[in-house]
């Protein structure tokens, strides 16, 4: 496999306070929603500190077979993926002072150790398939301001951070995949398996917080779930189509492109971070995904 060229990919600082916590329902005061991207957020600190350990473990093949290129852009995507870590670890830790539990954790904790007995290859599988979702989760926070517009801050802020930089270093496990020799069959299977643990693993953690807040069963509950994933412009219909396409054999991230909305977010929100380290020069490897 050719590397990739060089991509875009700042570590940033998040500017943003949680001291002050934020309400129960933040999300336009609907617990559904409130706690689907609360069970995500319980998700991330052990996903992302597993993504990180393969990427790492890829380095000294990469700086050996001179692909300078997806070297820089590991590193990168190491320095977001570890700010990711931090903010959500700081995020879970308000929604444990509210009484929230997280009981998917121990789970995903036994999940992962599963995948670590793989070998690299496989493990590059899974780190690339969490990552398309959360790439293609973070497009549609990034495309519907009117949606993200009902989230309370500074949850917003960091929802819109975190998309975009999922958005920015969505290809580098996919192409430390390719590099290590993963083809289209066992992408594809790992794909479909993770997807439903995954899924399964939201519902668990989203179920335990609603019915902490004693809603699970409610009508209005069901009424939201529905309009959240198939209600006009929801959540399934934006993704079904994007999480099908990584099973076409000539699929690469970059082919989901959504560079202007990336942009967008840097122009609005320069106050939010600070650049801790930025890119260097895109190195003389190019080459078109493929």
């Amino acid at each position: 496999m050719k590397p990739e060229a060089a991509t875009d990919i700042p570590v940033r600082q998040l500017l943003v306070d949680l001291s002050a916590g934020f309400p129960r329902h933040w999300h336009g005061s609907d617990p559904y929603p409130s706690h689907f991207m609360n069970s995500f957020s319980m998700l991330l600190p052990l996903g992302e500190q597993y993504v990180i350990e393969i990427a790492r473990r890829c380095q000294p093949a990469l700086q050996a077979a001179g692909h300078v290129a997806l070297s820089q852009d590991v590193l990168g995507f190491i320095g977001q993926e570890s700010a990711h870590r931090r903010v959500h670890a700081s995020y879970n830790r308000v929604l444990a002072e509210q009484g929230y539990s997280g009981t998917v954790e121990q789970l995903l904790e036994a999940q992962l150790n599963l995948f670590r007995r793989r070998g690299l290859t496989t493990q590059l599988a899974v780190g690339a398939a969490i990552e398309h979702w959360t790439t293609s989760m973070g497009d549609y926070q990034l495309r519907n301001t009117a949606w993200a517009a009902r989230m309370a801050e500074p949850l917003r802020t960091i929802w819109d951070w975190h998309a975009a930089e999922e958005s920015e270093h969505k290809s580098v496990l996919f192409d430390l995949y390719r590099f290590s020799g993963g083809g289209w069959l066992r992408r594809c299977a790992v794909f479909a398996g993770i997807s439903l643990v995954l899924l399964f693993d939201l519902a668990f953690q989203q179920t335990s917080m609603l019915r902490r807040d004693r809603v699970l069963l409610r009508l209005s509950t069901s009424l939201s779930a529905l309009r959240y994933w198939w209600g006009r412009g929801g959540m399934g219909w934006h993704l079904l189509p994007r999480l099908l396409a990584y099973f076409r054999p000539g699929f690469h991230p970059l082919r989901q492109d959504n560079r202007d909305l990336i942009e967008i977010w840097r122009r609005d929100h320069a106050a939010c971070y600070r650049v801790l380290r930025s890119p260097p020069a895109a190195a003389a490897e190019t080459v078109e995904p493929t």
